[in-house]
């Protein structure tokens, strides 16, 4: 199996309430990053590019804007989105998401494993290497990495980037195994937090946008 065989879920249904750093009223999704382009142009373009085939939008609130935005965008992937206005956190979305019924007959748990990102951080890793990792681990592989730029040395956090089997999600089962893919400010983003929105210039030049 490669990554072109795996369906990512995109978690991006949350209020942003905390990052009063951003746009106000704005989706940390469609955080405007150049005049033609909002962070969801990078991301989408960045898993297409990776090989990417098929998504599905874990939607909440804004799930309006951002419908119409994935309506109107040119790509090679197949979009499809779940929607819940509650706050449901990570898992709750998940669960949501693998239970709905979608067009098509497409259903998310047709690939094993299935690949779930945060819908407000990039990271610039090659996927087929962190797929690989996640063979390697039971139930759920999490690609963490090292902390940049503070905190102690050697500190993991998570990244954005978790792969979850059909037997996890099936049997409500999870475990985690640590990856260690280090990261540096070029190839990490995460428009959530004050530090990640300012460094955006240089992110960009990092990624020849």
């Amino acid at each position: 199996m490669n990554i072109s065989e795996v369906t990512c879920l995109i978690l991006c249904g949350g209020k942003g309430e905390r990052a009063t750093h951003l746009p106000e009223g704005c989706p940390k999704f469609l955080t405007p990053i150049r005049e033609d382009k909002v962070f969801a142009n990078y991301l989408l373009e960045y898993l297409a590019n990776q090989g990417i085939k098929k998504i599905v939008l874990s939607l909440g609130h804004y799930k309006e804007e951002i419908i119409q935005f994935v309506s109107k965008l040119e790509t090679s992937i197949d979009i499809h989105w779940d929607w819940d206005l509650r706050l449901l956190g990570p898992l709750a979305a998940i669960e949501h998401a693998i239970n709905s019924r979608y067009s098509a007959g497409f259903k998310l748990l047709n690939t094993n494993p299935i690949m779930v990102i945060n819908g407000d951080t990039f990271l610039d890793v090659d996927l087929n290497y962190a797929l690989s990792k996640f063979k390697r681990t039971k139930d759920i592989g999490h690609v963490f990495a090292r902390k940049y730029p503070s905190g102690l040395e050697g500190e993991l956090f998570h990244c954005g980037i978790t792969f979850y089997s059909q037997r996890c999600l099936k049997q409500g089962l999870v475990s985690e195994k640590l990856i260690n893919i280090p990261i540096t400010k070029s190839n990490y983003l995460d428009i959530g937090t004050p530090e990640g929105y300012e460094s955006i210039e240089n992110w960009l030049y990092s990624v020849n946008a």
